[in-house]
């Protein structure tokens, strides 16, 4: 979940002329083609450069507004997450995603805040007969081991979510293009819009070693045998960025995945009861991970609810 906060209109609109203009400049492109004009006209080549160049400034000035003004649910604000939350329910949504981002940095007192902060959440919906809002950090299926026939890849990032940039090169997700990726990091690239996907022998090379990555590939022992392993998380790319492969989980989100499984146990054995429901969401979190975010007394509390 992102929370926005831009004071500056300037920057908006800004934002919002770059995009303007590269929008108008690919419909320009777009009926020289249907006139018959050729891409070796040098009358095209000339309008197509200079949309090129105008789509760049705008990408540019984008990854500038985000850097400056967006954040992710991430260790710096996780406890405004009740908060956030409840002003989108205030706005009226009835569907609402959120994830913690899956980026270095999450210690065991972020971990301690999303409990309190999703605990709040879920007496807030509970107390004001909200349940029907879907929040997709609640999520009743998930939070026990996962099946070791399951080897599915979590992230559609090997190759299911195929992305193009302005200069007409193929990326297998979005989060591998060079303004995703950061400085020092090689773009994964599959094809161009010239010669198509997998057009040489590098780019299928690519395409089919992220083909061959799932759960078993990538994870450790400790990773693929978690007794919360449904529904955990990660971003192949973020893999890719930090490891210089795919093919390995970076596993700083852990502490936080177990702050949720335990949030969910709360939330979910509260709804059963209030619905005078006889079945219960089963904690799969070790009474030792636990402990480390709750203490003993929240730690009976839940396990009471769960009875």
């Amino acid at each position: 979940m992102k929370k926005i906060t831009i004071e500056n209109q300037e920057v908006v609109n800004h934002l919002e002329a770059l995009g303007y203009e590269a929008a108008a400049r690919k419909e320009l492109l777009s009926h020289m083609a249907q006139a018959g004009v050729l891409p070796g006209d040098p009358a095209f080549q000339a309008y197509h450069k200079e949309y090129e160049e105008c789509f760049a400034r705008y990408e540019l000035a984008k990854a500038e507004l985000e850097r400056q003004y967006v954040q992710p649910l991430a260790p710096q604000n996780v406890g405004y997450t009740f908060r956030a939350i409840k002003n989108l329910i205030d706005l009226g949504y009835t569907e609402i995603n959120l994830n913690c981002v899956y980026e270095e940095g999450w210690n065991i007192e972020h971990a301690k805040t999303l409990y309190k902060e999703l605990k709040n959440t879920a007496d807030y919906l509970l107390e004001n007969n909200l349940e029907e809002i879907y929040l997709s950090i609640f999520e009743e299926d998930f939070f026990r081991p996962k099946d070791p026939q399951d080897l599915q890849n979590w992230c559609g990032g090997t190759g299911e979510m195929i992305s193009v940039d302005y200069t007409g090169n193929i990326y297998p997700c979005i989060r591998y293009m060079p303004n995703s990726l950061g400085p020092g990091v090689e773009p994964l690239v599959i094809g161009h819009v010239d010669h198509g996907i997998l057009g040489t022998d590098k780019e299928r090379d690519c395409a089919h070693c992220l083909k061959c990555i799932d759960r078993r590939t990538q994870s450790t022992d400790e990773c693929f045998d978690c007794p919360i392993a449904e529904g955990c998380a990660w971003c192949s790319a973020y893999n890719y960025q930090v490891f210089g492969t795919a093919d390995r989980r970076a596993t700083f989100i852990c502490v936080m995945h177990r702050a949720r499984a335990l949030a969910n146990a709360y939330y979910w054995n509260r709804l059963y009861r209030k619905q005078n429901l006889k079945k219960r969401f089963k904690i799969h979190v070790p009474e030792e991970w636990a402990l480390e975010i709750l203490g003993q007394t929240e730690w009976d509390m839940l396990r009471e609810l769960e009875e």
